[in-house]
């Protein structure tokens, strides 16, 4: 049952979400993009998956540009343009909420990865140990040199 009251021309109506957009300022939390391909999905062809939240006035849309063409309306999920698997996609997703603050975030290939470690991040510990050798026999060649002069 529900009771239907005479309307107040008193109380001058609320719209509570035209106020809950207009008070919200923040932009959508970061978001990461992953690439995948199924089979069972989409024809099997390769697309883009991302989600962002926004806890204010929520997601309204996305907008995606793949390799520096112009951006594109989607939904959380997008079709890759290039379907060849020799191309590493750089996407640029924006995020929008309702009251229109945006957050962007980019997708570059890791490119090799090695024990769920992209190749960079072994070069940069290879040249790290490169350089502390380098310096741990400095200072034993110092050391040397100052016990040779002292004796």
């Amino acid at each position: 049952t529900i009771n239907v009251l005479a309307k107040d021309d008193k109380v001058a109506p609320i719209n509570e979400w035209s106020s809950l957009v207009a008070s919200d300022k923040t932009n959508p939390e970061k978001f990461d993009i992953v690439i995948g391909r199924d089979s069972s999905l989409l024809e099997g062809k390769k697309f883009a998956f991302f989600t962002a939240v926004d806890n204010q006035s929520g997601i309204s849309y996305y907008e995606v540009s793949e390799n520096d063409s112009p951006s594109i309306r989607s939904g959380s999920m997008y079709i890759l343009s290039n379907q060849n698997d020799k191309v590493n996609p750089v996407l640029k997703v924006t995020a929008y909420d309702k009251a229109g603050n945006k957050t962007i975030s980019v997708y570059k290939n890791p490119g090799v990865m090695v024990f769920g470690f992209s190749l960079n991040f072994y070069i940069i510990i290879l040249v790290i140990i490169i350089i502390w050798i380098i310096l741990s026999k400095v200072r034993k060649i110092k050391n040397n040199k100052n016990n040779v002069l002292q004796n």
